[in-house]
């Protein structure tokens, strides 16, 4: 691929957003996490809280079908309702989140949204959430991580989809805070009304609204 194509290309991610109250929870616990060192705070308006549903490279003429392809979607999907199980702090990467039970209708969603828009994916990413060069790293992979990638270019997919709000990145990657900390994961269980498709930035960031839908079904 040329340079000129690839500088048509925008990396997307289609999304659940929280509801206001768990939105600014999420804001709340990306400030009080940032004192330790962090790579990004979540903000209105600028690091969006978001549960990750599919990433992809898509071409900008694209941009417009993969929103009219959601707004599909969204007409006849109901809310969905997450229970939260538990706060993760990866030690390898640096990520801290909160967990959410994987069911039904998450699941359902996200197939759907498979289905609409990896037509249109042009690529693999060049980097994933954590900084890995998918290029370089799709060879070394196996299993259910390979086919995901290779036919998605996104790997958290059936097996390994693990839906998850991520607080924010430490610097020092194996950095671990006291569990004390953090609200109890209940206060995160949510009905997840809001599906979006937004720009992604560095580590797995939601940086530029590209549409925001309500769920109607």
């Amino acid at each position: 691929m040329t340079d000129s194509a690839l500088a048509c290309l925008m990396t997307v991610d289609a999304v659940l957003l929280p509801p206001p109250d768990i939105d600014q929870k999420c804001i709340s616990v990306s400030n009080q996490l940032a004192r330790y060192g962090t790579e990004f705070t979540l903000s209105e308006g600028g690091f969006y809280p978001h549960l990750s549903l599919y990433m992809a490279d898509v071409d900008d003429a694209d941009i417009g079908l993969a929103e009219q392809r959601l707004i599909e979607i969204a007409k006849d999907t109901a809310p969905v309702p997450l229970t939260a199980q538990r706060h993760l702090q990866d030690t390898e990467h640096g990520m801290i989140e909160v967990a959410y039970a994987n069911t039904q209708p998450v699941t359902r969603l996200q197939e759907r949204l498979l289905a609409a828009l990896a037509p249109l994916r042009r690529r693999l990413r060049r980097r994933d959430p954590v900084g890995r060069d998918l290029p370089a790293w799709l060879p070394t992979t196996t299993g259910e991580t390979r086919r995901n990638l290779e036919r998605y270019g996104y790997d958290e997919i059936g097996g390994l989809f693990r839906p998850h709000i991520t607080f924010t990145r430490f610097v020092q990657r194996d950095l671990v805070i006291d569990a004390a900390e953090l609200p109890p994961p209940g206060e995160f269980d949510a009905s997840f009304s809001r599906l979006g498709l937004f720009e992604m930035g560095d580590h797995g960031t939601c940086t530029r609204s590209l549409v925001e839908l309500e769920l109607t079904g």
